[in-house]
């Protein structure tokens, strides 16, 4: 007999770990998405009914560069690498967490997707059909008010790294990266006021800011030396993060929303 306290599952893949599941989240869960900020009760409920809930192991993949599907997701936990193919291998363009959106592109433009999304750690993301999208979730205010906003702040981001990228020195790139990791993921441990957990390799580290592993190897340890972090099994654990910001820019710091405990 079933055990009827588990969720129902639609559909799981034999060869990886994910799988769909009718288990709605909970109106809690669901405001904490910056997408649904603002949203009545009663709209979560009725949102409840069309996102689906779906987990995923490290290494599954969520999106697949050029695929045509179409579908919107959000990440409610864990984290996901974001890279694209070159030659035979692919590129690591950046992470990404909770509370953030995945495929909104797809979603309002139609066109294939532009990387592939693979999961980092065990997650949980909700997912949205486009008509689910376009004829239940869209006409309710102030879900394009919050569209705007997201993609808007994507935009600030994305200039602000272009621009690390085009003007900064390896040093100033590489601290403005784990920087935005920092405040973007990384989370109290201890005496430790951002530990980012995401086992990033010294390798993806230098594909993400255009250098070389050698490189990255050496102004960690630099900075290791003078207590700004340290590295443990690829995690990083940053002390001072004060000191990484003094290596570039205030304009391109100020892209990068402070996390809670500078504020402590």
């Amino acid at each position: 007999m079933p055990d009827s306290t588990r969720p129902s599952v639609l559909h799981q893949n034999a060869n990886n770990g994910q799988h769909n599941s009718r288990e709605d989240f909970s109106l809690a869960a669901l405001q904490q998405v910056p997408l649904f900020k603002g949203l009545s009760p009663q709209n979560l409920k009725m949102l409840s009914g069309v996102i689906k809930r779906r987990t995923l192991i490290p290494e599954d993949e969520l999106l697949t560069e050029d695929e045509t599907d179409n579908s919107l997701f959000f990440i409610m936990d864990g984290a996901f690498k974001i890279t694209v193919r070159k030659g035979e291998g692919t590129v690591l363009l950046g992470l990404c967490g909770r509370g953030e959106l995945l495929g909104e592109l797809a979603a309002i433009d139609g066109q294939a997707r532009s990387a592939t999304v693979t999961a980092q750690t065990s997650c949980i993301v909700g997912s949205l059909s486009s008509q689910n999208f376009w004829k239940v979730v869209w006409p309710i205010n102030p879900i394009p008010v919050n569209m705007a906003h997201l993609l808007a702040g994507r935009v600030r981001r994305l200039t602000a790294k272009v621009q690390a990228m085009a003007t900064l020195d390896v040093r100033g790139r590489l601290a403005f990266q784990i920087v935005s990791l920092a405040r973007d993921h990384g989370l109290p441990e201890g005496n430790v006021p951002h530990f980012i957990h995401f086992g990033l390799t010294q390798a993806e580290l230098a594909q993400m800011v255009g250098t070389s592993r050698v490189q990255v190897n050496q102004l960690m340890m630099n900075w290791s030396k003078h207590g700004i972090l340290t590295t443990k099994r690829n995690a990083i654990a940053v002390h001072r993060i004060d000191a990484l910001c003094q290596m570039f820019p205030a304009s391109l710091e100020a892209s990068i929303p402070k996390s809670a405990q500078e504020f402590d």
